[in-house]
């Protein structure tokens, strides 16, 4: 994963809403392709660093998107079971319709399951007002979390994270970094927590494994590492810092 400057504008909350509310009255209409299209370019706008900047602290947004989505989801069903019923034999309109219901829950559940959930935990990694470089820089450790979670990683298997941190200024003699540095830099054997550094980039380190566990037991280990350690958090805020995160 690798942070880097967004070429895209970053939506606004407006522009999310409307689109939604746009999407409830086609809704209401029964025009499940226009339903369809709406909700699909809200989450095509909320996706990458840009639909996390419009989402950083706004919780008002995504409680107002998750209400939305909520009647979205129910629309949709009542749709699909009205199709189900009365198409005794298969017409084009009817498979035309069944297509676009898909691509309308489909887009539903990535707004509610990737872009909100991911909103939320990037929020909780960077902590409440945090620099556009250090939103970007923890959204790409947040999608490597995502990853190892998907593969049903098991607090008894080991996992592990290398986060990489690059143009970010700070030299290891400036006295903030001496006093979050300590003894992180001479660990040779690179366990969980220890830094390495070059003129250019920083790197730490996060693993975890247990001899027994449950599914997301290791994530959230090194989830809870991430969040309290200050030097990350010092060389992502810098203004053009680059995040490469390796898991």
């Amino acid at each position: 994963m690798l942070s880097r400057k967004t070429r895209r504008a970053t939506p606004t909350a407006r522009e999310i809403l409307t689109l939604l509310d746009g999407a409830l009255e086609f809704g209401a209409k029964g025009d499940i392709d226009q339903l369809a299209q709406a909700v699909t370019t809200a989450d095509r706008l909320l996706r990458g660093d840009a639909g996390q900047l419009c989402m950083a602290d706004n919780h008002q947004l995504t409680s107002a998107m998750t209400s939305r989505i909520d009647q979205l989801d129910a629309i949709v069903s009542t749709y699909e079971q009205s199709i189900e019923k009365s198409a005794v034999l298969q017409t084009e309109s009817s498979e035309h319709a069944m297509q676009e219901i898909i691509r309308a829950k489909d887009a539903i559940w990535e707004l509610r399951h990737d872009r909100i959930r991911t909103a939320k935990l990037v929020d909780a990694l960077a902590g409440q007002g945090a620099s556009e470089s250090a939103r970007k820089g923890y959204f790409s450790i947040q999608q490597a979390f995502s990853g190892l979670d998907r593969l049903e990683v098991r607090g008894r298997d080991s996992a592990g994270i290398h986060v990489l941190v690059s143009n970010h200024g700070l030299k290891a003699t400036d006295k903030q970094v001496k006093a979050l540095l300590e003894n992180r830099g001479e660990d040779a054997l690179f366990m969980s927590g220890a830094v390495r550094m070059t003129e250019t980039a920083w790197s730490f380190v996060y693993k975890a494994a247990a001899e027994i566990g449950e599914l997301g037991d290791n994530t959230r280990v090194m989830r809870n590492a991430v969040m309290a350690d200050a030097l990350l958090r010092l060389c992502v805020s810098q203004p053009d810092a680059q995040v490469a995160v390796l898991a």
